[in-house]
């Protein structure tokens, strides 16, 4: 029997968001039921005054005036809640047996939960259960976090996923550890990694802290942490709070539609970057063997080197892009007087000397503190940090665009071409893996000291390299192109109206930018209750995407300001 009920009035379902922007996509008709465990506080929380799991997404739903019904966890045994469309389990840890079983019979009728935090850990005698729920439910192995002595832990939601669609705006928050942060240590194939943490080390397995999960008919989305624990300014709380609408929005099966992170419907990208030692042993030596691989390469070159060498860079521009190594051990005066010097040479040679719109700067062996008193206003356009990381670079209270969007596609995963590893086409594979799973961008390092010495050894595995990236669907591209995207892919948003009595669904694709956008891949989630789905009206072309209910869409341009809406008709 359900416990107490309540239910905020009003029932003007995000109509101006639905119409205003992509964030969130049209939620009606929703039962939402949220669990208050009273077993897991007064048995494992008691004396902590703080934990209140689901007072905060009282005051989420009341903000954001959307009807809600709670339930104790008592009334999970009764199966009170069928009638619910998705049912919210903050930090349930006590369970009992019937409750379980309701539970797989409620995911079997198709419908969905959020779970957040653990989930029946134990059973309302405080045995410890081996698996636990969530293991039982969708698959999912779970562990605390290893933490060192942080408060915090760094969190990031990757790029284009059910959640965060096409936001393009800072997707990094922190999780306070004053519950400890929970990753997810297996994943099978029905789920799908959307956010991690940074812990500053082990890049290439990063900790999953939130993922959904599909099964036959339900589907599942997790965060390994609550609400209460995410530290938020006033600008981040509205970007969670729309992530959240947007997995709810999923949950209960609506249409969505975002952009895909790379262009047309690329799962990752691929940059070749060579650090020049010899400009001349650069033209004759390495460039030839990336030619015959149709390969644009990113060339580093030092200050000093480029500042002396306007001809040789211009040759280098010709076949490749032109780009900055910044290495601070070879700059005893490291005051911002000097760095800005050299930046003001640099971007005078570039630009006279190539045809790029941007250049990128590599900094080695320099900490962002290195660079905090410098002014770069006049390089607010083309300047990026160490692998993309700009956040020393601020221009007043305006933030580049490149420090909103760059961190959440690029690289936390490097490779480095060598000769002396005997597993490379493993680890290449696992690495190509990775970031097609993460929507990433994997770097290629050639170092040309160590490059040139190689040989025909090396030459093998620049084919076998650049094979595999193909064959894995990464797009291999340059600094320039890919910033180039990112920016005005940027001004493109997307959102989708589901109008279930005309069985139809209109989807709004716009150009904010200044710029041509090409190339414009969509993404479209659809429930799989729907048996036809037929675009209507275009040319255009669907094609199923291979994951259940996700269909891609290519736009080949929208010109700036061009708004293109897609009828789309349907049957369940």
């Amino acid at each position: 029997m359900i416990k107490f009920i309540r239910d905020s009035i009003i029932t003007i379902l995000f109509l101006i968001l639905t119409y205003s922007f992509s964030f969130s996509q049209e939620i009606n008709d929703v039962k939402i039921g949220i669990v208050h465990s009273e077993l897991t506080k007064q048995l494992l929380h008691k004396n902590d005054k703080n934990f209140l799991p689901i007072l905060h997404w009282e005051l989420f739903f009341l903000n954001k005036k959307l009807s809600y019904i709670v339930f104790d966890d008592n009334d999970l045994n009764d199966f009170d809640f069928n009638e619910i469309d998705v049912l919210i389990l903050p930090s349930v840890e006590i369970l009992s047996n019937e409750a379980i079983e309701n539970l797989k019979e409620y995911l079997n009728e198709g419908k969905s939960i959020f779970v957040l935090g653990k989930l029946g850990t134990f059973d309302p005698q405080l045995r410890k259960r081996i698996p636990d729920v969530l293991e039982i439910l969708i698959n999912l192995k779970i562990k605390e976090l290893p933490i060192v002595d942080n408060i915090a832990q760094q969190f990031s939601f990757l790029s284009s996923n059910i959640i965060t669609q096409d936001l393009t705006a800072d997707k990094n928050f922190l999780i306070l550890n004053r519950l400890t942060p929970l990753f997810a240590e297996e994943l099978t194939t029905q789920a799908k990694v959307i956010g991690t943490y940074d812990l500053k080390r082990n890049t290439v397995k990063p900790f999953t802290g939130a993922a959904t999960i599909e099964k036959e008919d339900g589907k599942a989305l997790w965060f390994g942490f609550q609400l209460s624990q995410i530290s938020l300014s006033e600008q981040q709380k509205e970007i969670f709070n729309r992530f959240i609408l947007n997995g709810i929005n999923w949950l209960t099966g609506n249409p969505s539609a975002w952009v895909n992170p790379f262009p047309e419907f690329y799962d990752s990208a691929t940059l070749f970057s060579v650090w020049v030692k010899n400009i001349n042993k650069t033209i004759g030596g390495t460039i030839p063997h990336f030619k015959k691989e149709k390969v644009t390469l990113n060339f580093f070159i030092s200050a000093s080197a480029i500042s002396k060498s306007f001809e040789q860079i211009y040759k280098l521009s010709s076949t490749g892009n032109v780009n900055l190594l910044f290495d601070a051990f070879n700059h005893i005066n490291k005051d911002s007087s000097h760095i800005e010097s050299i930046f003001e040479e640099t971007s005078r040679v570039l630009n006279n000397s190539s045809r790029q719109k941007y250049f990128g700067v590599q900094f080695i062996n320099t900490t962002e503190s290195d660079l905090k008193s410098v002014n770069l206003i006049d390089y607010y356009d083309f300047i990026i940090g160490p692998h993309f990381e700009v956040s020393f670079l601020k221009n007043g209270s305006k933030i580049n665009p490149l420090q909103r969007l760059i961190p959440n596609y690029l690289n936390v995963f490097d490779g480095i071409i060598k000769t002396d590893n005997e597993n490379y086409s493993l680890e290449l594979n696992h690495l190509y893996d990775q970031t097609q799973k993460n929507h990433k961008i994997l770097t290629h390092i050639i170092n040309e000291k160590f490059f040139l010495k190689s040989g025909d050894q090396l030459k093998e595995k620049i084919k076998l390299t650049v094979d595999v990236a193909r064959q894995k669907n990464s797009l291999i591209t340059t600094y320039p192109e890919l910033i180039n995207w990112i920016i005005t892919k940027s001004e493109v948003e997307t959102n989708a109206v589901d109008f279930k009595d005309d069985s139809k669904l209109i989807i709004r694709i716009k150009n904010k930018g200044r710029s041509i956008v090409e190339q414009i891949g969509i993404n479209i989630s659809v429930p799989s209750k729907f048996k036809s789905f037929d675009l209507v009206g275009h040319d255009y072309r669907l094609k199923f995407n291979g994951q259940k209910g996700l269909y891609n869409l290519l736009i080949p341009f929208l010109h700036s300001g061009q708004t293109l809406t897609l009828d789309i008709i349907y049957e369940k």
